[in-house]
């Protein structure tokens, strides 16, 4: 027996579980050679000191266990162990007194070794983490009551990825003991932390991901954060970065100097920073693959600087021109820009986008056949994906749909103006076809009978008044599932459903008129579909 799992859930799923402690004993003298055990959401309240006769043990997880207050000092001589889970031991107040040996003997080893800790009652961490040269990772989540992190860890030389988190009294303090030769650094939700010390500048020429989430810097001038005090002084320094990301900064209000040197940089995400704006100047990065801005509310343009790929949000009145010079645009979600009311013209410019989502823009109206895209989004020829949400003035779809050669999905909802028109204006290639909350739809166009051969998924929900599906419907050669909710008008399915052979799924929900309908068999394709594929009628 090399494996034992006492975990049979998620957290959130169960409480605890209880594990009587007498068993684990057992399962201890009886099993020598075990080398996984998992005993996560236990309640156990101490942990046997026979736990040292493991000797082949590598993994050992007591996630989520609230009873246990202390480890034995036996699991000190788990010379095998690998990882040790403690992530949700709120109780613990702290670790074995020798656990350094635990150190000692993983200096030796070639394997990974894992630590990530959520223990609220940990006032600080043990003496001679600077032992621990194999360590690649290391994450705090939680705990409560840590102050301060353990001397010596510009010792940790594998260190790449640190991670510290809800750590409500825990600064980070001034001084070089922190680790050279990180990749990845996550810091959110630390209250006390008003500024990065200068010591994390040792990694600078190899960190690569740097995320800050839930950040509050309290009491510090304009001038302060201007100066990077909010984050780190020399910026530019990091050469290697390839992420970068701010999410609930509530207070920044600029980003940091530098950052058009970050040469490396291809991924910017900045969100929920309420007083942030983006000043003008070229000081951003040059090489960005992506861009994404959410929930700016002081955002009301985008600077000349920023030329990536763009996500924008909120208080957006128009989009910049120099958008369109963005040859390498692949992607381009605008999403809840509320007050945008027109794309910049020449969007047809964009000829290698693949994936266009427009959602929550309440003001975007068509004026001339949605003048938005002024007649030529039939030249982007690689577009794969397009969707239209909750875009409240928008009464037509743009012209030129069918040359979308390479359009695979289309999907269409919340747009309550919006109808779709006769004619074969429509993508021939699609796969994916998604309609939701669209109250002007009465039928479907028979332009949409073009992807015959090749539509896949047909998902309608919220079309209240949807009466009749095409007739053309059973053409679809390639249909494998068909999703209908709340379409309360819609009464029958076409004749000839039957012909659907590929048709693997049909889910139909809240429509009471087609229930009826199957109730009553009244259609003599039901009996035949059901022999063919799953098919749930509520």
């Amino acid at each position: 027996m090399r494996t034992i799992n006492f975990s049979f859930g998620d957290w959130g799923q169960f409480d605890s579980i209880n594990i009587n402690e007498s068993l684990v004993e057992t399962c201890i003298s009886r099993f020598k050679h075990l080398r996984l055990l998992n005993l996560r959401y236990s309640t156990l309240e101490t942990l046997s000191i026979s736990i040292s006769t493991l000797k082949h043990l590598r993994y050992l997880n007591l996630r989520g266990n609230k009873k246990i207050k202390k480890l034995p000092n036996s699991i000190c001589a788990l010379q095998n162990l690998e990882t040790l889970i403690l992530f949700g031991c709120e109780e613990i107040e702290e670790l074995p007194r020798d656990i350094r040996k635990m150190f000692e003997i993983t200096i030796k080893q070639t394997r990974l070794p894992t630590n990530e800790i959520e223990c609220h009652r940990l006032d600080c961490l043990i003496e001679g983490i600077q032992r621990l040269t194999a360590l690649r990772f290391l994450g705090f989540n939680n705990c409560k009551s840590l102050i301060s992190l353990p001397q010596g860890m510009k010792h940790l030389t594998a260190l790449e990825y640190l991670d510290i988190a809800n750590c409500e009294k825990l600064n980070l303090m001034e001084g070089d003991d922190y680790p050279k030769r990180l990749r990845t650094l996550c810091i959110w939700n630390l209250p006390q932390l008003v500024s990065l010390p200068q010591g994390l500048k040792g990694s600078t020429n190899i960190l690569q991901v740097l995320c800050f989430f839930f950040f509050f810097f309290f009491n510090l001038s304009f001038y302060r954060c201007h100066r990077l005090d909010c984050l780190i002084e020399g910026i530019q320094r990091l050469t290697a970065l390839r992420f970068l990301g701010f999410n609930n900064c509530k207070s920044l209000i600029s980003l940091p100097q530098g950052m058009k040197h970050l040469t490396a940089l291809e991924y910017l995400d900045i969100a929920n920073c309420e007083k942030l704006n983006l000043m003008e100047g070229d000081d951003y990065p040059k090489r960005l693959r992506t861009l994404c801005i959410w929930n700016l509310p002081q955002l009301v343009s985008l600077p000349q600087g920023l030329k990536g790929s763009t996500n924008i949000l909120q208080n957006l009145w128009e989009l910049p021109e120099w958008l369109l010079d963005l040859g390498s645009l692949r992607k381009l979600h605008i999403l809840h820009c509320q007050k945008l009311s027109s794309m910049p013209e020449g969007m047809d410019r964009l000829t290698v986008l693949r994936e266009l989502r427009i959602k929550g823009c309440l003001e975007l109206r068509r004026d001339y056949e949605l003048e938005c895209f002024n007649e030529g989004i039939q030249r982007l020829t690689a577009l794969r994906f397009l969707r239209f949400n909750g875009c409240g003035s928008l009464i037509s779809l743009p012209r030129g749909m069918k040359h979308l050669t390479a359009l695979e999905s289309l999907e269409i909802g919340g747009c309550v103006k919006l109808n779709l028109m006769g004619g074969d204006d429509y993508p021939t290639r699609l796969q994916t076809l998604r309609i939701w909350k669209l109250p002007q739809l009465a039928s479907f166009p028979q332009g949409l009978k073009g992807s015959a051969n090749t539509l896949q998924f047909l998902e309608i929900y919220n079309c209240e008044n949807l009466g009749v599906l095409p007739e053309w419907l059973p053409d679809l050669s390639s249909l494998r599932k068909i999703q209908i909710w709340y379409c309360r008008k819609l009464s029958s399915l076409p004749e000839g459903m039957d012909r659907l052979t590929a048709l693997r799924v049909l889910k139909i929900d809240g429509c009471l008129e087609l229930r009826r309908d199957y109730e009553r068999e009244v259609s003599k394709d039901w009996g035949k579909m059901r022999m063919t594929c799953t098919c749930d009628i509520y």
